[in-house]
């Protein structure tokens, strides 16, 4: 009842990405670049991966949002970084994908390296709440080894 909502993520930007929004938009999707949708109390938070991956860049977008803590909070941002910026800011829960999990096992070390643990799964970071999925696509050879694709369902009551 609420929509689909959108992010960039960092495969969008290797070209010119326009004809590909255009038709995530004909799909209905709402595309959120830097902005928040408040649905019955319910602030939705997307950030643009570009966008999201300087610090203070993110931080500013995040404060120029006036998030209220008081109120429930989701935020969608491509990559797992920076998680005490979201936290400071009052997000109840963080949406992410980007780490593929790894996709092949051997990765899977990398990856829980480089973002800390919250490469996969549901985790608590203070009071945040992170989810990082594994996706349901690849990068670079269309394979997976010991890692699985996936398509996320949360319901929020």
């Amino acid at each position: 009842p609420y929509g689909t909502y959108f992010i960039t993520g960092n495969h969008e930007e290797f070209y010119d990405n326009t004809p590909y929004l255009r038709a995530v938009r004909r799909a209905g999707i709402r595309v959120l670049y830097n902005e928040k949708v408040e649905l019955d109390g319910l602030q939705i938070i997307g950030v643009d991966y570009r966008d999201s991956r300087n610090q203070e860049q993110f931080r500013t977008i995040l404060r120029k949002m006036d998030i209220d803590p008081q109120k429930p909070s989701i935020l969608l941002k491509h990559a797992p970084f920076d998680l005490e910026i979201a936290r400071d800011q009052g997000i109840t829960v963080q949406l992410s994908g980007h780490t593929h999990q790894g996709q092949v096992f051997l990765f899977r070390f990398i990856t829980s390296l480089v973002y800390k643990g919250y490469d996969y799964g549901l985790k608590k970071f203070g009071n945040l709440l992170v989810y990082t999925s594994s996706g349901a696509g690849t990068w670079g050879p269309p394979m997976r080894i010991d890692t699985k694709p996936e398509i996320v369902v949360i319901k929020f009551m």
